[in-house]
């Protein structure tokens, strides 16, 4: 595994959430406080093709005030979680907790993705 962000408050919590994590698509129109997040690169097998060697998956995932973690491999999930790390958030103001609203929208070519979306109250 490697991991590109870890803005988690503990080191366990990227464990837990790749044993326990509800996915973007499950919690469209939630809003929360997310109280940390980190972005990792993961191995899987190929369950298609055994032969074929182990395809690395980016795996998003975000932490909310209750201990809950949510978990994406969508770009746009990525996209969204790399523009709030540009904030460069305190430990403090990412220990308060952010809210944060998880989305749906649509491409062009009419594919649904998901993405976490900062409530305009805490800017």
């Amino acid at each position: 595994m490697n991991i590109i962000i870890n803005r988690m408050p503990n080191r366990v919590d990227i464990v837990n959430s790749m044993v326990n994590s509800k996915t973007f698509q499950e919690s469209v129109g939630s809003r929360f406080l997310m109280t940390g997040y980190a972005i990792y690169e993961k191995n899987e097998k190929n369950e298609k093709n055994e032969n074929e060697s182990e395809e690395i998956k980016t795996v998003t995932v975000i932490k909310d005030h209750e201990g809950n973690y949510y978990s994406s491999i969508g770009q746009t999930a990525y996209n969204s979680i790399c523009a709030i790390d540009t904030l460069n958030l305190t430990d403090s103001e990412l220990k308060s907790g952010v809210t944060i609203d998880i989305k749906e929208g649509h491409s062009k070519q009419g594919r649904t993705f998901v993405y976490a979306s900062l409530v305009e109250d805490e800017l």
